[in-house]
């Protein structure tokens, strides 16, 4: 879950203001929930097991920057015999996730399915500020399609009447997003390399 201050998401998105604040408290985990799957990763900081395919490459990129420490790194070779490898063994960037072999090691990932595991800590504290923001925004944004598209509808015909409630419940898409907030998501979505 991620913490927003509740009175900087009112200031940035007065709307906000006439829920309760059970109800702004669970929006805003809500929409961080969302903007954390649309992203595809953990944007508070945490300690984080990855499991990735090697590409004989001298480096690898994990998920959840920025990249804090690396705890461990395990290789399975192609006989499934598995070598823990120390952290010292290599350098990485912190805002990419890059972990690079060092120079002076003649190591590599070798190429295997799920062949290299990664324990690391990573992720935000405190969260960035546009980060924040455009959870924020999201949040109202929800608000206000789901008080837009609610919308009762009834039919009578002599005594019988049926009702009908139209409700959004689509899981947010980045399309779906205010185009400002969407910007800002996109800039922390996980990166593809290959």
């Amino acid at each position: 879950m991620l913490y927003i201050d509740t009175t900087r998401a009112v200031q940035i998105a007065p709307s906000l203001s006439t829920l309760t604040s059970e109800t702004l408290v669970a929006v805003l985990n809500a929409a961080s929930q969302a903007a954390e799957r649309l992203c595809d990763r953990v944007f508070t900081r945490g300690t984080f097991v990855e499991t990735q395919d090697g590409y004989y490459s001298r480096s690898i990129f994990v998920r959840n920057t920025p990249l804090v420490s690396i705890t461990t790194i395990k290789i399975k070779d192609s006989s499934g015999n598995v070598t823990v490898y120390a952290n010292t063994l290599f350098r990485f960037t912190p805002s990419t996730g890059e972990i690079r072999w060092n120079p002076d090691e003649s190591g590599y990932f070798p190429d295997g399915f799920q062949n290299v595991e990664v324990t690391y800590v990573g992720g935000y504290d405190p969260l960035p500020f546009d980060l924040q923001s455009a959870i924020i925004q999201g949040a109202a944004y929800f608000v206000e399609m789901e008080r837009t598209t609610r919308q009762a509808v009834q039919e009578r015909l002599g005594d019988y009447m049926i009702r009908y409630e139209n409700r959004m419940s689509t899981t947010p898409s980045l399309e779906m997003w205010p185009p400002m907030a969407r910007a800002i998501l996109g800039s922390f979505m996980e990166r593809i390399t290959i």
